[in-house]
């Protein structure tokens, strides 16, 4: 994707066609600062601010990193390759933290927006080189993992979705395609943004059964070839991604969320699957590997938890 030269921020930088957002802090803050709504949120880096923080919040909390690569580098860390950890109370907050900082002393501290998985949007957008907008699409989220990550979610027409991350996009003098996600806050009723991805995305793949094709738009912007405006075809599908998902059905069905009837209607024709396709058996394979073991384990927990007859 391509942005303006004139777009500088000491959390924003340029490197070629490139807007390389270094950290989600920062991103944020340029999101706030062009009108964005964001959860209350603090950047600390020692306990003193932690606890500074915590006295003036609303808890639950969330703590994460700056960027989820921090949290990668060490395989059975209790952080190990997670988007987030919840505290609860201030004692657990400085106990997370203090397991943050074995890979850094910095950190995001941000209040936790309880609200159901329906209220959560995933917005993708295109903008060509003249700054118009091509195409876009708003996905609500039907399901996700314990991390975050949108398993099922469906296109949805929600036009003030639509209008608050176009005035960000503008403002910012975007080009290329950039996927949004966002949360409405129930408390004040504004659409949040959680997390800001300028690249193509996993939830993103969806655009392409609503008749968007995401990357030849994209290419044919960046050959300088003319590119028209394009409106989704349909808004009614579901897409999974269904490893993913497998793994968010069971922590659904341990935690009481998830009944048969509405995993039955998150699956309801027509669906589009990420990582099933008949073309590539070796990524469907393994698809079908984790599932499968995913789903052992689901019924398996749920013999175990049967109550016995007497």
């Amino acid at each position: 994707f391509q942005a303006e030269d004139g777009i500088r921020d000491k959390q924003i930088c340029l490197v070629g066609s490139e807007m390389c957002i270094r950290d989600r802090d920062g991103h944020l803050r340029y999101a706030e600062k062009l009108g964005l709504a964001i959860p209350n949120s603090a950047f600390v880096d020692c306990e003193q601010a932690v606890t500074e923080f915590a006295g003036q919040a609303n808890f639950p909390l969330l703590v994460k990193p700056r960027h989820q690569r921090f949290w990668t580098a060490a395989p059975g860390h209790p952080m190990h390759a997670r988007k987030a950890l919840v505290a609860n109370d201030a004692s657990e907050l400085l106990e997370q933290y203090r397991l943050a900082c074995e890979f850094s002393h910095q950190a995001i501290i941000q209040e936790l927006i309880e609200a159901p998985d329906t209220d959560k949007r995933v917005h993708v957008a295109i903008y060509r080189g003249d700054g118009d907008r091509v195409a876009h699409l708003t996905l609500r989220e039907l399901r996700c993992t314990h991390l975050g990550l949108p398993t099922v979610c469906e296109p949805v027409d929600d036009p003030a979705i639509t209008k608050v991350c176009d005035r960000f996009l503008r403002a910012a003098g975007y080009l290329g395609t950039c996927e949004l996600e966002l949360i409405w806050d129930s408390t004040d009723n504004t659409p949040k943004v959680l997390d800001i991805n300028p690249r193509f995305s996993g939830s993103g793949d969806a655009v392409h059964y609503a008749g968007i094709d995401q990357a030849w738009l994209v290419y044919l912007d960046l050959i300088g070839h003319p590119v028209d405006t394009v409106t989704p075809k349909t808004l009614d599908f579901r897409h999974v991604m269904l490893a993913n998902d497998a793994v968010a059905i069971r922590q659904y069905w341990q935690k009481g969320r998830l009944t048969w009837k509405n995993l039955r209607a998150s699956y309801r024709r027509p669906v589009h699957f990420w990582d099933l396709d008949r073309r590539n058996w070796r990524l469907s394979l393994a698809t079908i590997t984790v599932s499968l073991r995913a789903l052992a384990t689901t019924l398996l927990g749920r013999r175990r938890h049967r109550p016995q007859n007497r």
